[in-house]
């Protein structure tokens, strides 16, 4: 393993809360996060959310065989995107994000 430097950092309570949130379900450390972010940054590759390409392509596979058999059919959205972005915002204290 390689060695380590501590590092003081700043970051807003809503970070800190994402932070924790995503190092909890991931069950890895918060600094594991960070230092995984910046290997990102520093890369210049995309952030990734385990997207397991072999798991996609068997989605489509499955997707593509039920078009094929007339397994799916088009049915009306029963929602305007207006009341999902008014729903969203009231969950969310009024902000967007």
């Amino acid at each position: 393993m390689a060695k380590k430097v501590r590092k003081q950092i700043y970051i807003e309570e809503q970070q800190e809360r994402k932070l924790r949130r995503i190092a909890e379900s991931r069950g890895i450390s918060q600094a594991e996060i960070i230092r995984n972010a910046l290997e990102r940054e520093t890369a210049g590759a995309s952030p990734s959310f385990g997207i397991d390409p072999l798991a996609w392509e068997q989605v489509l596979t499955i997707l593509r065989a039920l078009h094929r058999e007339g397994r799916t059919k088009k049915v009306p959205r029963s929602w305007k995107r207006e009341e999902l972005y008014k729903e969203r915002v009231d969950r969310h204290g009024g902000r967007p994000d």
